[in-house]
């Protein structure tokens, strides 16, 4: 799910998510009953690379769901699986507003189409988009291979999947979002598969697949889930960005094949920096901070390929440099992990994330 303001952009040929905006409702329309509505509904055929939600003006709030479907609907006339369907629900209690308000779809470049939203006044607009499934895709909240999600002042929130770059970005807001890269041979020719996740004043949690957790954020952040997936089982090159400012930044890797190399980059200020990396993780770390030694948790965990090797660590700087690697003299340990905050803690945790308690 993502909640975002009034401009979102997605690529993708199957996706899922959920967009909203905050607004408090002005208060000649607050003690009315129930709002009247309004019905849109546009089509296109399936095959544009771009699909992106646009409004000029900050005017119009609400949801928007983009939704994979592979069935018949009750009504019959959504069985055959060729065309992108929108529907779309205006609620005002003015029915001046409704009658100004509309939707239409921007053709103005190849492979893209737009829905734009058009208000004079506040009203909110329930959007569905509706994407055929084709049978070789699997069902994900939000696949693609290159997906971009961008917005201001709002967050983003949802389940995502990208085979070759992932990219996240808004302002005085949070992301929250469990994210899943994949790296196959076949799209990615050698090249990391990347994660970009940028917010200001926000604070930034990230967690791999499967695992959710309850904790109390501040208002805005980024929280992720993040699991690296190779289609090779082995192998994969993973590029990860965390940048946000004076906002908290926690990342755990619950996933990763064995031999992978990760690029890993946290940068805040003001705010505290964790990073929770995945025992198959080999190569270097630093840190940059001004509040105090970082701390890092060691304990050793279990071999990956289950051979019992131990865990070697080496620190240099105070800790501030070290390597980490099974076995061997780490000749083949490529992975880079930075750190980078200021004024507040800075943690790497070596062990699984549930057994790291400051995380």
């Amino acid at each position: 799910m993502i909640q975002t303001t009034a401009i979102e952009r997605f690529t993708g040929k199957a996706a899922g998510y959920h967009h909203a905006k905050q607004m408090s409702v002005p208060s000649d329309t607050q003690s009315l009953g129930q709002p009247l509505t309004k019905r849109m509904n546009l089509e296109f055929p399936m095959g544009p690379d771009i699909i992106y939600l646009r409004s000029p003006s900050n005017l119009a709030y609400g949801s928007v769901q983009v939704l994979d479907w592979n069935i018949d609907r009750n009504d019959g006339v959504w069985g055959r699986g060729q065309e992108v369907k929108v529907e779309v629900e205006f609620r005002s209690h003015i029915q001046a507003v409704l009658d100004c308000a509309k939707v239409d779809l921007i053709l103005e470049n190849e492979g893209e189409v737009g829905i734009e939203i058009l208000a004079t006044q506040v009203i909110r607009i329930d959007i569905q988009v509706y994407i055929p499934v084709r049978d070789e895709l699997p069902s994900y909240r939000l696949q693609a291979e290159d997906l971009e999600l961008e917005t201001s002042d709002a967050y983003i929130s949802g389940e995502f999947t990208a085979t070759r770059s992932a990219k996240f970005v808004t302002s005085n807001g949070f992301i929250e979002a469990t994210v899943k890269l994949i790296t196959d041979r076949t799209i990615n020719e050698g090249a990391h598969t990347t994660l970009l996740m940028q917010t200001s004043n926000g604070y930034v949690r990230r967690y791999p697949s499967y695992h959710l957790f309850a904790f109390t954020f501040p208002s805005r952040y980024i929280h992720s889930h993040l699991s690296l997936v190779s289609r090779n089982t082995t192998g994969g090159r993973y590029e990860v960005d965390a940048l946000t400012s004076n906002g908290a930044v926690d990342i755990a890797y619950i996933v990763a094949p064995l031999g992978s190399t990760l690029i890993h980059n946290s940068r805040t200020t003001n705010a505290r920096a964790n990073v929770s990396l995945h025992p198959a993780y080999e190569g270097s770390f630093r840190f940059q901070c001004s509040h105090d030694l970082p701390l890092i948790d060691h304990r050793d965990t279990e071999d990956p390929v289950g051979h019992s090797s131990r865990r070697c660590l080496s620190l240099v700087d105070n800790g501030f440099i070290g390597e980490v690697h099974r076995g061997g003299n780490g000749d083949d340990a490529n992975g880079v992990v930075a750190i980078k905050t200021s004024n507040a803690l800075a943690l790497l945790c070596l062990r699984e994330h549930m057994q790291c308690a400051l995380l």
